[in-house]
């Protein structure tokens, strides 16, 4: 953006291997002005705005805010926001909301809004090996990567849950909403 314009969100993304909610500005952030209770997490399936991220960490020579959102989302449709004003830049603050759209279903490894039998073959695939991701079948988000009894007690506890697609998804960038809602 051009000079003495506050910052524009150009891009964001969620990743459910970290449980980051990843927003990239045209320019640089002040460091002090990003907080973690920033984020707003709004569960659209019950239209709730719930707790805050777990913390935020800036990188990209301050371009990117990536928040850590809680593993104890329940399941469904979220927004996850920054809203105008609350983050700045040099030449002040946001002046628009930053969205991004996503989903949090416990036991859906392969992300096809269904928890089935391809979701229980990757956590087979996975079982008992450690360093291993949410979509590797590390569901409880273990510190050691563990996927075990508990990983496959989830799966049980979810089989045959699903999320609807969110109004206006792409079914070919489902992971890659960028202000759909």
């Amino acid at each position: 953006n051009g000079p003495g314009q506050p910052p524009i969100l150009l891009s964001s993304a969620y990743d459910v291997n970290t449980r980051g909610a990843s927003f990239t500005f045209s320019q640089a952030l002040t460091a002090p002005t990003v907080l973690a209770n920033d984020l707003q997490i709004t569960n659209l399936t019950t239209n709730q705005t719930t707790q805050n991220a777990q913390s935020v960490s800036l990188s990209n020579g301050n371009k990117t805010a990536t928040f850590i959102v809680p593993p104890t989302l329940s399941d469904g449709n979220y927004r996850f926001r920054i809203p105008t004003g609350a983050v700045s830049g040099s030449n002040g603050p946001t002046n628009a909301n930053a969205d991004q759209g996503t989903w949090i279903l416990a036991g859906d490894a392969n992300r096809d809004r269904t928890v089935n039998f391809n979701d229980l073959l990757i956590v087979s695939q996975n079982y008992g090996q450690s360093n291993r991701t949410f979509t590797q079948g590390n569901f409880n988000y273990s510190t050691d990567g563990l996927v075990n009894f508990n990983d496959l007690l989830l799966i049980s506890q979810h089989y045959g849950a699903s999320v609807p697609a969110m109004v206006g998804e792409d079914e070919d960038r489902r992971t890659e909403m960028l202000g759909v809602i």
